[in-house]
């Protein structure tokens, strides 16, 4: 890695869409072909050369902490406590306290390449680093208006026609420390009641802020529901035959 960074995992939340499985443990907690995914995750980052992470925990807390400790598999972890499910801004807003300079952030459902991890690495100057990937109907997510490698703009499941972009917003970022700043001011989103990073990153950009666009291509698994359970073990189960 070019340069020493410290990860942060949004790991807070219940995971309605896969219940029953998470009535007992958080949805971080839920293995793939043996293994929590939150183990994976921190696998991935430890792969990468981080050495810190945060993590930001809630429903269940005690679960995440109890398996992890203070420190797993030689990465140090510190813990922030999201009681409340808030939105994704006000849980990386938890982790200021712990932030010295630039750090790496992903969500705690979220499998990627190490490779990834050392990409963002290499990314510096920018206030913020969002990692984008080309999809076939960009209206299921965040998309992404890029102009020579900087997000000029970001919509939220944009209406046919309301964008030519085919970059999608993948919810793994680096920040720098500004981001905490803009998280203060960041309003409610009125759609889904919660703080949401996007909401404070389009602020950062109203204000002239230089958010890269890291495009990425590798392996990625969004783990939402059931389906994607299943299809992220048969993914793993198939990797070990």
């Amino acid at each position: 890695m070019n340069e020493k960074l410290k990860a942060l995992v949004l790991a807070a939340g219940k995971g309605v869409r896969m219940l029953p499985v998470t009535e007992e443990i958080p949805k971080a907690m839920v293995e793939i072909a043996g293994k929590p995914m939150l183990e994976r995750i921190l696998d991935m980052l430890g792969g990468s050369g981080i050495d810190e992470t945060v993590i930001v925990v809630g429903y269940k807390k005690g679960r995440i902490m109890e398996y992890f400790g203070d420190e797993f598999k030689g990465l140090k972890i510190d813990y922030a406590a999201q009681e409340t499910q808030l939105g994704t801004a006000h849980a990386t807003g938890l982790a200021r306290q712990f932030m010295r300079g630039d750090f790496i952030s992903v969500n705690g459902d979220l499998l990627f390449e190490s490779s990834l991890i050392k990409e963002l690495a290499g990314k510096n100057g920018y206030d913020a680093v969002m990692v984008g990937r080309k999809v076939k109907d960009i209206s299921r997510f965040g998309a992404l208006e890029i102009e020579g490698g900087l997000v000029k703009n970001i919509i939220e499941k944009p209406k046919p026609g309301e964008t030519k972009t085919d970059i999608a917003n993948c919810g793994i970022y680096r920040f720098s420390e500004k981001i905490f700043d803009a998280i203060e001011r960041t309003p409610i989103n009125p759609i889904r009641n919660e703080y949401e990073i996007t909401d404070s990153l389009e602020l950062m950009l109203g204000e002239g802020a230089k958010i890269a666009c890291l495009l990425y291509n590798g392996f990625r698994i969004d783990i939402s529901n059931a389906k994607d359970l299943e299809e992220a073990n048969r993914m793993f189960e198939n990797a070990r035959t």
